[in-house]
C-alpha cells in the first residue's frame, strides 16, 4: 500500500494501479487501496478497466446510492459503478 501511494505521489499511475490491486488483497487497507485503485486505473487512461471493476464492486455491495467521493469519480472520469457493463 504504501508503495502504491508513493508511485500516485510520482505520477506513475499504471504501476500505482498494480500496486493498489495486490494491496486490495489486505483487510486493513482494502477500502482505501480500492478506491485508489480505480483512481489510478482512470488516471493511467484505463477507465473501461476501471469501470468493470468498480460495477462488480458496486452490484456485490448491496449499496443503493453512490456516497460522494464516487459522484466525482462518476463526473470526472465516467466510471459509474451503478453502470453495469458487458465483460
Amino acid at each position: 500500500y504504501h508503495l502504491a501511494i508513493r508511485l500516485l505521489s510520482e505520477r506513475d499511475y499504471r504501476q500505482a494501479a498494480d500496486a493498489f490491486e495486490h494491496a486490495t488483497q489486505s483487510p486493513q487497507v482494502r477500502d482505501n487501496a480500492f478506491v485508489l485503485y480505480i483512481y489510478a486505473l482512470c488516471m493511467s487512461g484505463q477507465r473501461a478497466k476501471a469501470q468493470v471493476i468498480s460495477s462488480d464492486a458496486f452490484a456485490a455491495s448491496g449499496v443503493s446510492s453512490l456516497p460522494p467521493l464516487w459522484v466525482w469519480m462518476k463526473d470526472t472520469f465516467g466510471v459509474d459503478p451503478r453502470r453495469r457493463v458487458e465483460k
